[in-house]
């Protein structure tokens, strides 16, 4: 029975309790019942509906505890993934400067390895000499 259908027996049975007489008592009894027993069916559809409102209250503060965790997990991946940023630019920073160095040793190198190369070439030029010089003295001296 609707609300609208429960107001009219409502107002039907308030017209009829102002008519009555003591022989329709019976049918007032019996549309009081009917009134009553259309407001307890409506009453525990309510029921069930407030307890339907519970649990879903129940499952949305489970649901917002849940979002409270993602939320600081969230946050602390963040920190950790910008701490790890820093770290990935020292890193950085340091193999840059590395590298820099390894360059600067390898000219270095190079020059040295070229200057060798000009010292043992006139060391060279220098013993042949010094030989020549050693025989021509040589075979002067008998």
């Amino acid at each position: 029975m609707s609300l609208k259908e429960t107001a009219a027996l409502l107002a039907e049975s308030r017209k009829i309790v102002n008519q009555s007489k003591e022989d329709d008592s019976y049918v007032l009894l019996n549309m009081i019942l009917q009134v009553v027993t259309t407001m307890d069916n409506r009453m525990q559809k309510i029921e069930k509906g407030v307890n339907k409102i519970d649990e879903l209250k129940n499952i949305i503060t489970s649901i917002v505890a849940r979002i409270g965790d993602l939320e600081k997990t969230v946050h602390d991946i963040k920190l950790k993934n910008s701490e790890m940023e820093s770290n990935i630019e020292g890193i950085s920073n340091v193999f840059d400067e590395v590298n820099n160095i390894n360059k600067e040793y390898k000219a270095k190198i190079q020059n040295l390895s070229s200057k060798f190369n000009q010292l043992e070439n006139s060391t060279k030029s220098e013993i042949g000499k010094l030989r020549v010089e050693n025989e021509k003295t040589s075979s002067a001296d008998p």
